[in-house]
C-alpha cells in the first residue's frame, strides 16, 4: 500500500505542474464544502416552529326559533316561551338524552317545568365520572312569538367533542327542542361552523296532547321520542322552520 501511494504521488507530481496541482486542490476543497453544506441543509432545523394540534375550541350556539301562530296555528297557546338552554359537552358515545332511552328526572323536569336543578346535578355527576367536560346553562326567553334567538357559548375538546343542548317548549306537557350528540371534531380538527335543525322531543313522562293540558303522568314512562303529532306536527314530522341551530367557532 505504501509503495502504491509513493508511485501515485510521483505520477501526479511528474504529470502536473505546481500551479495545476493548486487548482486541483482548490476545486477539491470547494466540492467538499458544498457537499457538507448540502448535508446540513437536509437536516431539520431544531429551532423551526412546530405546528401544534388544537386541543380545544369555543363556539357560539344560536337557537333561531320561529314558533308563531301563523306557522303553527293549531292550539297555539298564550304566553308561549322557552326555558333556559341547558346541556353539556361529552364523549361521542354518550346516551344521555338519547331517543329510545328513558328520561332522567332532570330531563323530565326540564321538559315539564323548565327547571334545570336536577339535570345540573346529573350532568355534574357524569362529568365527575369522566363522561363529560362542561355543564352549560344559557338564558331563557319570556316570549315565543315571532323569530327569536337564544345564544350560548360552549367549549369542547378532543376527549369531549360532542354537545347536547335542550330547552323546554312552554307551556307544554313534556316537550322540548334541542340538538343531541353533535360532534364538533371531525377529521382531526374542530369544525368551523354548522347549521342544523333543532328537533322537537317528547320526554315520555306526561300523557298531555295539547299545550295547556292538565298534568297526567305517563304510567309507566315511555322512552324519549321525536314528536310528530299535532299540535306541532302533522303526524309525520314537525316543520323544519320551527327551529334552526347555528354553531360557529369563536
Amino acid at each position: 500500500m505504501m509503495l502504491k501511494n509513493v508511485v501515485l504521488h510521483t505520477f501526479i507530481t511528474n504529470r502536473f505542474s505546481k500551479s495545476t496541482l493548486k487548482v486541483i486542490a482548490v476545486i477539491a476543497v470547494l466540492v467538499f464544502t458544498n457537499c457538507s453544506t448540502a448535508n446540513e441543509d437536509e437536516k431539520p432545523n431544531a429551532t423551526d416552529p412546530v405546528e401544534e394540534k388544537q386541543t380545544n375550541a369555543k363556539y357560539s350556539v344560536t337557537f333561531e326559533i320561529n314558533w308563531n301562530k301563523n306557522n303553527f296555528p293549531v292550539d297555539y297557546p298564550s304566553g308561549a316561551h322557552f326555558s333556559s338552554i341547558v346541556g353539556w359537552s361529552h364523549k361521542t358515545t354518550s346516551t344521555f338524552m338519547k331517543v329510545g332511552t328513558f328520561a332522567s328526572k332532570g330531563i323530565k323536569d326540564v321538559a315539564e317545568t323548565g327547571s334545570t336543578v336536577e339535570i345540573k346535578k346529573e350532568i355534574e355527576e357524569k362529568i365527575s365520572n369522566k363522561e363529560g367536560k362542561n355543564f352549560f346553562k344559557g338564558s331563557g326567553l319570556g316570549s315565543g312569538v315571532g323569530k327569536i334567538e337564544i345564544e350560548i357559548e360552549i367549549e369542547v375538546d378532543r376527549d369531549y367533542p360532542s354537545i347536547s343542548l335542550i330547552t323546554m317548549i312552554a307551556p307544554s306537557p313534556d316537550w322540548y327542542v334541542g340538538i343531541l350528540n353533535i360532534n364538533l371534531f371531525e377529521n382531526e380538527k374542530f369544525i368551523s361552523e354548522r347549521t342544523l335543525d333543532g328537533l322537537v322531543y317528547d320526554a315520555g313522562t306526561d300523557d298531555g296532547l295539547t299545550f295547556r293540558a292538565a298534568n297526567k303522568v305517563t304510567d309507566p314512562h315511555q322512552k324519549i321520542f321525536l314528536l310528530t303529532a299535532p299540535p306541532l306536527g302533522d303526524g309525520k314530522t314537525v316543520a323544519k322552520k320551527f327551529c334552526t341551530v347555528k354553531i360557529k367557532k369563536l
